[in-house]
C-alpha cells in the first residue's frame, strides 16, 4: 500500500496546530490520538476544548 507522505504531515500539522497544542507539547502526541477505558498503557490527561462544526 502506497501513501503520501505529505499527507501524513499535513494531518499532523492540523491536528497539534503546527506542532504547538498543549496535547503534543506534553505528550508529544501530534494526531489527537485518544485512549477509551480498555487501554492498559500509558497515558494522559488533558482538559480540551472542541470545536464542533455544524450545517444550518
Amino acid at each position: 500500500m502506497e501513501y503520501c507522505p505529505s499527507i501524513t504531515i499535513g494531518q499532523a500539522i492540523l491536528e497539534s496546530g503546527w506542532g504547538n497544542s498543549k496535547l503534543t507539547k506534553q505528550s508529544n502526541n501530534l494526531f489527537g490520538i485518544k485512549a477509551d477505558k480498555a487501554w492498559k498503557g500509558k497515558s494522559v490527561e488533558i482538559q480540551l476544548q472542541s470545536i464542533i462544526m455544524k450545517k444550518l
